[in-house]
């Protein structure tokens, strides 16, 4: 005797299988049948006739024990885990998509759905996965919405915030607002170093980028170079209120210390306004881009054996227009504030970092320990008077220069001993060396130019906090930018 097997069918066919079995059983109208099923009174009848031949199986799909053409197969779900694991540990699911595709041409294109699926079934948790998802791995019910966790984890939402932070909308103009700003992360080879990044408020687009050991002057410096010479002058950096941008140390004497002048100078040079904030909501835009790197330019840099920070600037040459093109908007529509891009000699005299010496009896100044003289265009020795205050400017090469009284000097380093003995050397017949090259005395770089900007620097500080979270002004976000 043959065991009878049950028959399992879905909603659909179950109704569609009671409905018929009533009819057959009881009689009715065969009009009515077919309204209730939705069908046509000739596919009726074919399911009465099947019913009365095979019964309940008649109902059933043919395709219910058969896989889909289009299903992936279990070689290929064991590949993708031991790629994810073996590989790709490091990389959110939306990233671990894209280097399949890219790296692993040969294993069958699947979509970003059926990827978390076979990750859900393998208890395997992305990078980005929320606290809830790693709380309800933990647990046996495994939850999968926040609405279904208990009543102790449920907040309860206030009417009205008090610390608002509305959603704004973007600039209308690509380069009318660039944010600025740095990321302190294991990015390589566990070595924690800082990525300095600008990126676009309207397009969304990278500007630039760039590794640096620390925060600093340099890496922000080095930053601007690549937006003046890729894209051209901004109109307006956003910022938060890191030492760079807007803060003076109490008690610094050091001029070339005074990083928020530097960059402050530069900007004001060519016209290309700072505003600075201390609320973080307000750098939404340059956070996120960070959040995005963290997961993604980390696991790029591994697969690509970076490790050492000239490595990884040289990388993100390659890089950048990748992440544009799949996170930007380059579209032509949205239209372009950016002024006249740069020449390298142009960045070079204007990124430059400026302090203040003396000079000595023997006509000279001191510079991170050494001694250096003034020199005219023609290369000639000046002798200015001792105690006269000059500026001393270290451009974006390394080039030194100094001024004063509105005049622009090339500086030339004293050496500790003398190249060649006239009583004891042979004659020299090396060539004689170039004439140094100096700016034009109309270059920013005059001394009561700069000395005047960074007297009004000091005179202008204030508590952006304090304007921020004022009574007056706790809900209006238009003090941020404005």
């Amino acid at each position: 005797m043959v065991p009878l097997r049950k028959v399992i069918l879905t909603m659909t066919e179950e109704y569609t299988y009671q409905q018929i079995k009533r009819y057959v059983d009881q009689g009715g109208k065969l009009k009515a049948l077919c309204l209730r099923l939705g069908c046509s009174e000739r596919t009726a009848r074919r399911k009465i006739a099947g019913y009365r031949k095979e019964g309940r199986s008649f109902f059933r799909h043919r395709n219910h024990d058969h896989k889909p053409a289009t299903a992936i197969s279990d070689e290929t779900r064991k590949d993708i885990i031991k790629l994810y694991n073996e590989l790709y540990f490091d990389a959110n699911f939306k990233h671990f998509q894209i280097l399949l595709r890219r790296e692993h041409p040969g294993i069958q294109k699947i979509s970003l759905s059926s990827i978390r699926n076979i990750m859900k079934e393998n208890d395997l948790l992305s990078p980005l996965a929320w606290k809830s998802t790693r709380r309800a791995l933990k647990l046996k019910d495994k939850v999968k919405e926040q609405e279904k966790l208990p009543d102790l984890f449920k907040i309860e939402n206030p009417a009205i915030s008090i610390d608002p932070h509305p959603r704004r909308e973007k600039s209308k103009y690509a380069g009318e607002l660039v944010f600025l700003d740095a990321s302190i992360h294991p990015w390589f080879a566990g070595t924690v170093t800082t990525l300095h990044a600008a990126i676009d408020d309207a397009r969304g687009d990278i500007l630039a980028a760039r590794f640096e050991k620390k925060e600093t002057l340099t890496g922000y410096y080095h930053v601007f170079a690549q937006i003046l010479k890729n894209h051209g002058i901004p109109n307006k950096f956003g910022t938060d209120g890191r030492t760079v941008f807007d803060y003076k140390r109490k008690g610094l004497t050091a001029l070339a210390l005074d990083t928020s002048t530097q960059f402050g100078y530069a900007c004001k040079s060519l016209g290309v306004d700072i505003r600075s904030t201390t609320c973080a909501q307000a750098q939404g835009k340059v956070e996120r881009l960070f959040g995005t790197l963290q997961s993604r330019l980390i696991v790029e840099l591994r697969l690509k054996n970076v490790t050492t920070i000239e490595q990884a600037n040289e990388f993100l040459t390659s890089y950048i227009p990748i992440y544009n093109q799949e996170f930007a908007a380059l579209s032509d529509s949205i239209p372009s504030a950016f002024d006249k891009q740069l020449s390298d000699k142009e960045i070079n005299l204007l990124l430059a970092v400026i302090s203040t010496r003396v000079v000595d009896g023997g006509n000279c100044i001191s510079y991170e320990q050494r001694y250096y003289r003034f020199l005219d265009a023609k290369g000639n020795h000046i002798h200015l008077a001792p105690k006269q205050k000059v500026l001393v400017i270290r451009a974006f090469d390394g080039q030194l220069f100094a001024s004063c009284k509105n005049r622009i000097f090339a500086l030339n380093a004293v050496p500790k001993h003398k190249a060649f003995s006239y009583d004891l050397d042979l004659p020299n017949t090396k060539s004689k060396a170039s004439k140094p090259y100096v700016p034009s005395f109309m270059h920013p770089w005059k001394q009561k130019n700069f000395e005047a900007y960074a007297k009004g620097h000091r005179q202008a500080m204030y508590s952006f906090e304090e304007l921020l979270y004022s009574t007056e002004n706790i809900y209006s976000y238009e003090n941020l930018y404005l």
